[in-house]
């Protein structure tokens, strides 16, 4: 396992041996903070990308407190398209358990291609998803071969 940030309102990690940048996040902190982890996770995507194909995401809240909508635009409008340019195919959100944050995370996420990003409301569906987008990406049109 290979950490790239862990404070106490976030940890960012990837597993050493797939294209899945793995995130979790308890609560929204100041500005300067945010900007950190949302760095840290751009980084890991970017190293990721080199590597592999494509790179997906799990970006685990359900244990977060109240998110407000805000931060969920300034993410999905600054940091996360940073992101998808760095090599991100997908990315899979686990659903806050406070409906408020719920609320929020589905108003942002409906706003974008379903391809790209959807929201579940376990970490193992999310995995589940994930794993079967990869799955997906390897496998060739009838009739074409690798040479």
């Amino acid at each position: 396992m290979k950490v790239v940030f862990d404070e106490d309102f976030a940890k960012i990690w990837s597993d050493g041996y797939s294209p899945i940048v793995f995130a979790v996040v308890y609560h929204m902190p100041e500005s300067k903070r945010f900007k950190k982890m949302c760095e840290a996770h751009a980084a890991l995507v970017k190293r990721l990308s080199h590597e592999y194909k494509g790179v997906y995401s799990i970006f685990n809240m359900a244990e977060a407190q109240p998110i407000p909508l805000e931060a969920l635009f300034l993410y999905h409008n600054v940091y996360l398209p940073q992101q998808f340019e760095s090599g991100l195919r997908y990315k899979a959100y686990v659903k806050p358990r406070n409906l408020f944050s719920q609320f929020s995370l589905e108003e942002v996420v409906n706003n974008v291609d379903p391809t790209k990003m959807g929201t579940f409301d376990s970490f193992e569906e999310a995995l589940q998803t994930v794993n079967r987008k990869r799955s997906s990406s390897l496998l060739l049109p009838y009739g074409q071969t690798v040479l």
